[in-house]
């Protein structure tokens, strides 16, 4: 009998598949099926270890070169230490965790550091996003951090085209990829069209203040025809976005008819997107969906400029600042010009580059 290959083993720092929204579940195992076809079993730590504090994590970027404090390293985190000692590829989903020096990206710099220096790891950033100083603006101390750590990495790319810029600039050699939400969608055949007599499609974000919740809500009432639904989209595999509940209320406020759509699955989440007649949003993956999908879409910006980036890359119009004057008054105008407009969707051609930049995530696998 011929004997069956020998898979190789792919650790997969920051996994997002259960976590916040179902957005993050359908890159994050676009990520893992992927492997799986390129001859690797997968092992993962997910996205919430990423911000849960380790034990003897240097503490300045001196340290990381510190042999004595790897080791405490080492004694102190014994499981994600085996893992990454037994992975052939250490793979970092970075998404939108790597922007300024909090918890989060400081552990992850250190774990694809820790990983490449002291165990000899190919070790990869992908599907990401990089601001270092949460913006497109210099910053000399952060940018040195991830400057010094990722110009070590053996691949990065990153999703969208202003975070390619800033690693550039930084020094770092950065493909240009994009976010894997779009091949998950097409490899599972989601229907894709516009839906011009569908509801209207609100969400919220991380960022997005109560104060711009209630400006959104404000804005879209008018459009709501009598007998017309809208619904705001929430839901997880696991540990939804705690914002989402506040944000809905503050909306119906606004609009007493606004029903709380809670996904129970990617399908029910991602067929909402499809069947809305516009989506008005302020979160990266919810933007990217609706592109996809031929759904309009009113975006405001995220933590960073990654729905700005991904915008210019797919013609779509730039995200409304909630720093503008008159924001309630030019999201409905947007809203309005765009309700079941097919001309304010995203070209043919615009898909197949989606759909080929997301591969570039896995050209070096």
């Amino acid at each position: 009998m011929p004997r069956a290959p020998l898979r190789k083993n792919c650790f997969i720092l920051n996994f997002t598949a259960d976590s916040y929204h179902w957005g993050c579940f359908g890159t994050s195992m676009e990520i893992y099926e992927s492997l799986l076809e390129r001859g690797y079993y997968v092992n993962y730590r997910p996205v919430e270890d990423t911000h849960t504090p380790l034990v003897n994590v240097p503490t300045t970027l001196v340290d990381f070169d510190s042999e004595s404090v790897a080791r405490k390293f080492i004694q102190s985190n014994t499981q994600i230490v085996r893992a990454i000692k037994q992975a052939d590829l250490v793979l970092c989903n970075g998404e939108g965790t790597m922007h300024h020096h909090n918890t989060g990206p400081w552990q992850l710099l250190y774990l694809m550091y820790f990983a490449k220096k002291y165990v000899n790891k190919r070790v990869f950033l992908v599907n990401h996003s990089s601001y270092p100083s949460g913006s497109l603006e210099a910053s000399s101390q952060v940018d040195q951090l991830y400057s010094e750590v990722l110009r070590h990495l053996d691949y990065v790319a990153s999703r969208e085209i202003y975070s390619t810029q800033v690693l550039n600039r930084i020094g770092v050699k950065a493909t240009q990829s994009f976010d894997c939400l779009p091949r998950y969608i097409n490899r599972h055949g989601f229907k894709r069209g516009l839906v011009s007599d569908g509801p209207i499609v609100v969400s919220g974000g991380v960022s997005l203040t109560q104060e711009q919740a209630n400006e959104i809500g404000a804005a879209i009432k008018p459009l709501i025809q009598k007998g017309g639904k809208a619904f705001y989209l929430a839901g997880a595999k696991n540990s939804p976005a705690g914002e989402d509940r506040e944000h809905f209320k503050i909306m119906k406020n606004k609009i007493p008819s606004l029903q709380l759509f809670d996904a129970e699955t990617i399908d029910e989440w991602l067929g909402m997107i499809a069947s809305a007649s516009l989506l008005v949003s302020a979160r990266f993956h919810h933007t990217i969906a609706a592109a996809s999908l031929l759904t309009p879409v009113v975006c405001m910006p995220s933590n960073s400029p990654k729905v700005d980036g991904v915008c210019e890359m797919l013609k779509l119009d730039s995200p409304i600042k909630p720093s503008e004057k008159a924001f309630r008054q030019t999201i409905r105008r947007a809203a309005r010009e765009r309700l079941g407009n097919a001309n304010k969707t995203i070209t043919e051609d615009t898909w197949k580059m989606m759909l080929t930049l997301g591969e570039v995530n896995f050209a070096e696998i």
